[in-house]
């Protein structure tokens, strides 16, 4: 399976699953405050050969919902707690990315990160 995800700034990501499924996922968060943000969340299925309905057949349904939505609230429970690290522990190499992403974020800030 190859994933392609495109990313919009910090906070919006489109991913293309090509193989296993061919299935699109939109992601995007949007701060509301300091400790806040909407999250929002779209899943679009190919729809099986032949199929001419407006709605998913069951078992498309039910898979979606059993395969992914609910990954969303299984990863909330994580995101929840989590807090900013300036300095994070990453990977070699994930270091180089992710730093120059945080580092063209600050533009988008006022005030200094609270640690």
């Amino acid at each position: 399976m190859l994933i392609h995800s495109h990313f919009s700034g910090l906070g919006f990501a489109v991913s293309v699953f090509e193989g296993s499924s061919n299935h699109r996922l939109i992601f995007a968060c949007t701060p509301v405050d300091d400790e806040v943000s909407d999250m929002f969340y779209s899943i679009w299925w190919p729809k099986v050969a032949g199929d001419s309905s407006d709605a998913p057949p069951e078992d498309v349904r039910a898979r979606v919902e059993k395969q992914f939505l609910r990954t969303v609230w299984d990863d909330l429970d994580i995101w929840r707690y989590q807090r900013y690290v300036e300095r994070p522990a990453l990977a070699k190499i994930d270091a180089k990315p992710y730093m120059a992403m945080r580092e063209w974020a600050k533009q988008f800030y006022d005030v200094p990160a609270s640690v």
